[in-house]
């Protein structure tokens, strides 16, 4: 599968399928699809990260989950992000969201309005929490 086959997908909220997705869920087809890894998804049961509801107080316990299950280390400074690190920020209402950076300056996300997209992650740097680099060991 190629990157640009990830583009476009349709928004929606706890889905992780190539017909609608959100952020989580783009973050795990990325590792997925493009680098053949798998990323701890679930817990047994449900899925890890559909515990949070993209309130304003999650973004700490995003970042705890995706340490807990597959970080190795989180990042302060945007650019010290490199691809295929997952990048926290937060969203237009102050809720939580994430993406993957894919390459030197693009992060694959999704968006409400135009599904999974690359953005240039630098311009998210007033909304920019911490990037978390993946321990290839845990996956």
């Amino acid at each position: 599968m190629e990157l640009n086959e990830l583009i476009g997908i349709p928004y929606k909220f706890r889905r992780h399928n190539l017909k609608q997705c959100g952020c989580f869920g783009i973050v795990h087809l990325y590792y997925k699809h493009i680098l053949h890894k798998n990323l701890p998804w679930t817990n047994g049961k449900i899925p890890i990260l559909w515990f949070f509801r993209n309130r304003k107080n999650d973004v700490q316990r995003v970042i705890d989950a995706y340490m807990e299950h597959c970080g190795t280390k989180t990042i302060d400074d945007i650019n010290d992000l490199r691809p295929g690190d997952v990048m926290v920020y937060k969203g237009l209402r102050d809720d939580v969201a994430v993406g993957v950076i894919v390459n030197h300056d693009k992060c694959l996300t999704t968006t409400k309005k135009m599904g999974t997209c690359l953005v240039t992650y630098k311009k998210l740097i007033r909304l920019f929490v911490k990037g978390i680099r993946i321990d290839e060991t845990k996956i």
